[in-house]
């Protein structure tokens, strides 16, 4: 948990001090008038749907539309997620919540979680971070990057096949 935490504050460090970090894609976001998802493909959400974020026992539940998406995580993962999602905090910061604080440090906004795929037995997700006009797209496990975004406010956006392939219909 401390060496997680210690390469994200290296990585926002680099960040924030202008720094492109090897093989972690950083783009600038381009001058006023130029539409950003043009300029960086990351943030396009072409193929994307918004969702709502709900846990369920130990599963992440995203819903767009009539589609639900349930995703198992660790006990502790969707533990973190609610309290996200309630606003609350332990007595003692979890690792989510020193992330927003380096975030906050850092001037750092959160701009949204693409959840991508699933590969094997495991989801992956693009978690997108700015900072004045760098962008860095982290690549992080969903039940990371959703329990971050729930804490800044940020959107979280679903892959349309994704949601497709291993969703469920639920109207």
């Amino acid at each position: 948990m401390r060496l997680i935490i210690l390469t994200w504050i290296v990585m926002l460090s680099g960040l924030a001090a202008g720094i492109a970090l090897t093989g972690l894609p950083v783009g600038r976001l381009p001058t006023e008038g130029r539409l950003l998802a043009d300029e960086i493909p990351q943030l396009s959400l072409a193929g994307y749907l918004q969702a709502e974020v709900a846990i369920d026992a130990n599963n992440i539940v995203l819903t767009s539309g009539c589609r639900r998406l349930s995703m198992a995580t660790h006990d502790y993962q969707a533990e973190s997620i609610s309290r996200g999602l309630e606003d609350s905090r332990d007595a003692r910061p979890n690792a989510h919540d020193i992330m927003v604080d380096i975030l906050d440090t850092y001037d750092m906004d959160v701009l949204m979680v693409k959840v991508e795929s699933f590969s094997g037995d495991a989801y992956f997700s693009k978690l997108v971070i700015q900072q004045g006009d760098r962008v860095l797209n982290l690549d992080a496990k969903p039940s990371d990057s959703i329990a971050v975004a729930v804490r800044k406010g940020a959107p979280v956006y679903v892959s349309q096949q994704l949601l497709g392939q291993l969703g469920k219909n639920v109207c």
